[in-house]
């Protein structure tokens, strides 16, 4: 197979229904690929869903077709054919999803392969679900540092955060994903804007969450209560491929990503009293999130407004919630906590509630 071949990613669905062929793989652009030149190795139809406590290797490319990405198929295709930003967002999702599938891209303009492929499956192999009813909080090691931790609140996407951080040392940093509790990625196949769609498209954490899909995602779907759990599914040194503003990288860098959904409270209407329900829910949420990242041995963080959303949250709520939880259990486990927040009313409540200016 050609260099040239490498260059152009074939779609999840056709590597989906085609691989392991002995005729080979059809990429999109009619050229085909040897099967044993695929990156994923073992056969699709065997691993839809993989099990959460199952260690052995994943088969990433099945993953790619589970969750939204194989449910919204028409919808996606007529998003990506939309003119402006969301049919720009929804086709930066579908070549992500191929170059997932492909196990690596080239650098635009530069000609250089970025190879995925061991980054990725160790990601999702390493990706773990943490069950709300089997939650033990553990003790953690002795405060890493002296000082609290240095804090930042910032009027800007969640990967501009990131990729500034990322550039201190080599070791992952972490970040909080705000999950949908539905819908792995949320809508990013089909050109959504909100935190969460921002990394599925920019990333590789759409197969981490869909390994744990029947775990995570389809008891919500179900849930009667818009409180949700306190499930969280926590993915380690995720390749993050583009940047802010959708360009990929030339260098990806890796992320922890905590994966967890945070209280609807127009959900809880019904129940009533539904701001001190969330309220209630998130105090025991948000340090739960905090313990998997000190855990994990993590000191830079890019928090942010949490469900403050189309899920109604109250920044000035989150915030306190955040700030007792940092100079409380988790003071002295982080170096620096961004809280990135792209809208500039919600980042000055945070920024009162820390009392530091908005960035």
């Amino acid at each position: 197979v050609s260099r040239q071949a490498h260059t152009r990613f074939f779609s999840p669905r056709q590597a989906f229904l085609h691989f392991g062929q002995p005729a080979g793989l059809e990429l999109d652009c009619g050229r085909t690929l040897c099967p044993r030149l695929l990156p994923w190795s073992r056969t699709a139809c065997n691993a839809t869903m993989a099990d959460a406590g199952d260690d052995s290797t994943v088969d990433v490319l099945a993953l790619l077709n589970v969750g939204t990405a194989g449910e919204v198929v028409e919808r996606a295709e007529k998003s990506r054919n939309a003119k402006g930003r969301k049919g720009q967002r929804a086709r930066h999702a579908r070549e992500t999803l191929d170059i997932l599938a492909a196990g690596g891209y080239e650098v635009p303009y530069e000609g250089e392969w970025v190879d995925l492929r061991s980054s990725v499956q160790k990601a999702v192999e390493a990706s773990t679900y943490f069950a709300a009813e089997l939650w033990h909080p553990v003790v953690l090691p002795q405060p890493t540092f002296d000082e609290p931790s240095t804090l930042e609140v910032r009027c800007c996407p969640v990967l501009a955060a990131a990729e500034k951080l990322s550039r201190r040392e080599e070791r992952a940093l972490g970040v909080l994903n705000f999950a949908s509790a539905r819908n792995p990625g949320g809508g990013f196949t089909t050109g959504a804007e909100a935190q969460e769609e921002s990394i599925a498209r920019s990333s590789a954490l759409y197969p981490c969450l869909t390994r744990h899909f029947n775990a995570f995602f389809v008891p919500s779907r179900r849930a009667r209560s818009g409180a949700y759990t306190h499930d969280v599914i926590y993915s380690p040194r995720v390749p993050v491929i583009r940047d802010a503003a959708g360009i990929l990288l030339n260098e990806p860098y890796e992320v922890d990503f905590a994966t967890a959904a945070a209280p609807n409270v127009g959900s809880l209407k019904s129940q009533g009293n539904e701001h001190a329900l969330a309220e209630e829910a998130l105090r025991e949420r948000i340090p739960r999130v905090l313990e998997l990242f000190a855990r994990h041995g993590v000191v830079d963080l890019v928090l942010g407004a949490w469900g403050c959303g189309v899920f109604g949250n109250r920044p000035s709520t989150v915030a306190a919630l955040f700030k007792e939880s940092l100079q409380t259990s988790f003071r002295g486990h982080f170096r620096h906590v961004v809280f990135a927040v792209l809208d500039p009313r919600m980042a000055e409540d945070f920024g009162s509630c820390f009392a530091v200016d908005v960035g």
